[in-house]
């Protein structure tokens, strides 16, 4: 004891500090420290180096006197490296920098763009700020650490590391940028069993998906997220073991209903030795494993062939037809053009030639929908060339003619001397509704197939609605509670199945017994608790009606998306355009109703 006393003084100087601590302390970046050790000489090798106490000291004065002199809080300390743009070669030594080729400068301070994580400047509109941030250990194996230095740099930068331990740096330091440095959203999945018991495969990737959480610069540069697989013991000991890291398209970077959120830190377990924090285990327990609710391949190809009929079907209405002359040099809403009807095509290709009959029972079947203009033949490349011109309006076979009623904005511009029709050119009609429901079908069912869905239960229960998840509780509406107090016993019954499904309710119902009441009420006890409701119908009447039915109330917000030329009456006062406008003045309305009623009542008391 007397000896290490006696030595106190050398004992403090051969103190260690880690560079990621003293960033920390100072609030400054990993690399905007290492600059400002390279300008004092001190040799760091990574975020993970250590130096003495005694060299801290220096840094902090350096750091004190620079924002001294220029009248900025250390916090507001902007300090920059300039790298080229060839690989950085690493010296042999390895306590040497590594950054040994930059070009260093201490800048005048700066205030930094990247805000701290929970700065009041952000949203707060998703509950995923609220979850508190954790830091897990990891540990690469040798192929992640490769593949994560190609991906993310190149094979040149991979190739500009001769040793495994360059590698190994050069990898965590990559991961210390992306995910290391400040909390990131990850969605975190279970991806099932591993090789050894007691082991799970988890995937892990950076949300993309919400706007308050930022990627990190190198990956918005790269356009892409950022993806791992790793393997997890039972008891979260050992940290994520990475076995692979893989760049992913953005869009692979959404929720699902097989992601849970959390707010990480990848920290390297050779240095800070982190398990796996118990409530994160407990989380991931309690979730289903990716794949075991996926349809089977006989499900599938049902639909798919379905689709494929939807597809023909839809395809048998397409049909092209050149015009040689219209009516459409002066201001009208409505254009007549004079057809060729000789030369009607399925496409506009020769080989696929329409009969006179089939070609005028494609125009009556589309009617009031829409058609675009080519001004040359819509074949190859030229399909790209279109203009959406309008509905058919009328059709008149026996003088060759169809009139069609322009979109607004293509005759608010030839109305402004913007754009004047060809003389001649084809109408072309293909479906576009029907296709583009078929598309969308087709993107269901590979999101479907892989797994990428809401509800995580869905496979089970879409092609078999008894297996869906029989209500556990259930919800009692008191009369008071409803927003249509003329709701009758089975619409309020029906309300209270819902709210407590889990999965899917089916309501059948003949005309006029209220099933469009029972929309409007699901619609506002969704919204008392929280949530938020999708109203979808093939028919643009139905939604339309529904939202007539919308009481108002503050607390149900609706918005109506769709073309507003499509959009009923009842629908009009909700489109994007109008909604707020809508909102506070049935608010207003409201609220004058209420102190009315309020002031009638203190009269009577009185």
């Amino acid at each position: 004891m007397k000896n290490f006393v006696g030595k106190g003084k050398q004992w403090m100087n051969n103190a260690q500090v880690r560079i990621y601590e003293l960033s920390k302390e100072l609030n400054l970046e990993n690399k905007e420290l290492i600059a400002i050790c390279n300008k004092l000489n001190i040799a760091v090798k990574s975020y993970s180096s250590n130096i003495s106490e005694s060299e801290a000291k220096r840094i902090r004065l350096a750091a004190e006197k620079l924002a001294s002199k220029n009248g900025t809080p250390k916090n507001e300390l902007g300090i920059t490296s300039h790298q080229p743009k060839s690989p950085e070669i690493i010296s042999q030594n390895p306590l040497a920098s590594l950054h040994k080729q930059q070009i260093l400068g201490i800048l005048k301070p700066i205030i930094l763009t990247n805000r701290p994580f929970n700065t009041p400047e952000l949203s707060i509109t998703t509950s995923f700020h609220k979850i508190d941030s954790e830091d897990w250990g990891y540990t690469l194996v040798s192929s992640t650490i490769d593949s994560l230095i190609s991906n993310i740099e190149s094979q040149t930068a991979l190739e500009s590391y001769p040793d495994f331990w360059q590698r190994r740096e050069r990898a965590n330091e990559l991961i210390f940028d992306l995910l290391g440095q400040e909390p990131r959203l990850v969605y975190v999945r279970r991806k099932g069993a591993g090789r050894n018991p007691g082991e799970e495969i988890w995937d892990l990737t950076i949300a993309t998906d919400q706007h308050d959480f930022q990627l990190p610069a190198r990956l918005e540069k790269l356009g892409k997220t950022l993806g791992f697989i790793a393997v997890v013991e039972q008891d979260g000991r050992g940290s994520l073991k990475v076995l692979s890291a893989k760049l992913l398209q953005l869009s692979q970077g959404n929720a699902d209903g097989y992601a849970v959120p959390y707010r990480l830190r990848l920290l390297p377990n050779h240095d800070y030795h982190i398990n796996i924090p118990p409530t994160a285990l407990a989380r991931m327990a309690a979730m289903p494993i990716c794949g075991d609710h996926l349809p089977t391949e006989a499900h599938l190809r049902i639909w798919e062939v379905f689709l494929q009929i939807e597809e023909k079907i839809a395809k048998a209405r397409q049909f092209c037809v050149p015009f040689f002359s219209h009516n459409g040099f002066g201001f009208g809403r409505s254009i007549t053009f004079v057809i060729d009807i000789t030369s009607a095509t399925v496409d506009g290709s020769n080989e696929n030639s329409l009969a006179v009959e089939k070609f005028w029972e494609r125009v009556k079947q589309a009617k009031n929908e829409e058609v675009k203009l080519f001004e040359t033949t819509p074949t190859g490349q030229n399909r790209c060339s279109s203009r959406k011109l309008g509905t058919i309006k009328e059709i008149l076979p026996n003088s060759c003619t169809i009139s069609i009623r322009l979109k607004d904005s293509l005759a608010d511009d030839m109305a402004a001397g913007r754009y004047q029709l060809p003389a001649t050119g084809f109408l072309f009609f293909e479906a576009f509704g029907d296709i583009q429901q078929i598309q969308r079908k087709k993107e269901a069912l590979t999101q479907l197939k892989q797994g990428r869905t809401q509800n995580p239960y869905l496979g089970n229960f879409l092609f078999d609605a008894s297996q869906a998840r029989l209500i556990q509780e259930t919800v009692e509406l008191r009369p008071e509670d409803l927003l249509l107090f003329s709701a009758n016993p089975s619409q309020k019954a029906a309300v209270e199945m819902v709210l407590a499904s889990e999965d899917l309710v089916l309501i059948q119902g003949p005309p006029g017994t209220g099933k469009t009441t029972v929309i409007a009420e699901i619609c506002y006890q969704v919204a008392l608790r929280g949530g938020r409701t999708l109203i979808t119908s093939q028919a643009n009447l139905a939604v339309d009606n529904a939202l007539s039915r919308l009481v108002h109330n503050p607390v149900i917000r609706a918005v109506r998306k769709g073309n507003a030329e499509k959009v009923a009456e009842e629908g009009q006062p909700f489109l994007e355009n109008r909604v707020i406008s809508t909102w506070l003045e049935n608010t207003a309305t409201d609220c004058e109703k209420n102190l009315t009623q309020r002031l009638d009542n203190v009269r009577v008391l009185q």
